[in-house]
């Protein structure tokens, strides 16, 4: 019997419905209704890699396998790489629709220099990388005119992980054209408020500044400065700080629900 409920609006129900409870397991469970729902269910499905070991669910190879992103990595909008891998530059370089990357990897054992080529061609919105990596893929500071390259013209999201520098080495910052939102690890509070004082000042477009705080329970948390740093700084509405799982967040952005970025709009909204 054919449905009495129109296939765009029954299609639109059933996307609806993995995007509200955030999982791909999901997606997996509706794709076994029929032969169009797995049609649906597949750039869902797919629009997402996370390549890591904390991983909750995986509907993609758990030892990423050049053949299959050959075959699939026209459906990935939003990858995220937490381990080494040797073959990541094949892999990032067969996915030429990425609008959100997160590279988390382990700077000894990989040379994060070898993909600008391949990112420079991507069309990435958000990008979360260390700190150490977006240095390593210059110099050993970011520059404006590093800031200049392809790949962070149209970046509107960059959060930076791990360690956090002096604005000194990081000033292209402020030369990224679209970047509408930044975010920055804990030392920035502590040993980097420069930093923070630096993107407050020079980036001119910026409407979000997260201090990002590693914690289980995502939420708005309080800022704590050095006391002789917080003039003009603590009581800036861009500002906020969020604690939260950063890989569980990073999913959760990734598949249309709230983030750290969506809680820290809310947050400056409410005040």
């Amino acid at each position: 019997m054919a449905s009495l409920i129109p296939e765009d609006v029954l299609r639109d129900i059933f996307e609806l419905s993995v995007r509200s409870t955030g999982t791909l397991r999901q997606a997996t469970i509706f794709s076994r209704v029929s032969r169009a729902v797995h049609i649906w269910m597949k750039p869902l499905l797919l629009g997402v890699y996370i390549c890591n070991d904390g991983a909750d669910y995986r509907p993609w190879p758990v030892e990423p396998d050049v053949s299959w992103f050959a075959k699939n990595g026209r459906y990935i909008r939003h990858m995220l790489f937490g381990m080494s891998i040797p073959t990541i530059e094949e892999c990032i370089s067969l996915c030429p629709a990425i609008q959100n990357l997160a590279v988390w990897v382990n700077w000894a054992k990989t040379d994060i220099s070898k993909l600008l080529p391949i990112l420079n061609r991507l069309p990435l919105r958000r990008l979360s990388i260390d700190l150490d990596h977006l240095l390593t893929l210059k110099s050993n500071s970011f520059t404006p005119t590093d800031a200049q390259a392809p790949l962070f013209v149209n970046l509107t999201h960059l959060d930076l992980v791990n360690e956090c520098a002096k604005w000194e080495e990081l000033e292209g910052v402020a030369h990224l054209p679209n970047l509408t939102h930044l975010a920055l690890p804990e030392t920035a509070t502590r040993d980097h408020t420069g930093a923070v004082r630096g993107a407050l000042t020079h980036c001119k477009e910026l409407k979000v500044l997260i201090v990002l705080y590693m914690g289980f329970a995502e939420s708005v948390t309080s800022l704590v400065f050095d006391q002789r740093e917080t003039q003009n700084i603590s009581d800036d509405p861009r500002l906020v700080g969020i604690s939260c799982s950063f890989l569980a967040d990073w999913e959760a952005g990734a598949l249309g629900r709230d983030d750290m970025w969506i809680k820290a709009e809310q947050a400056i909204a409410a005040r």
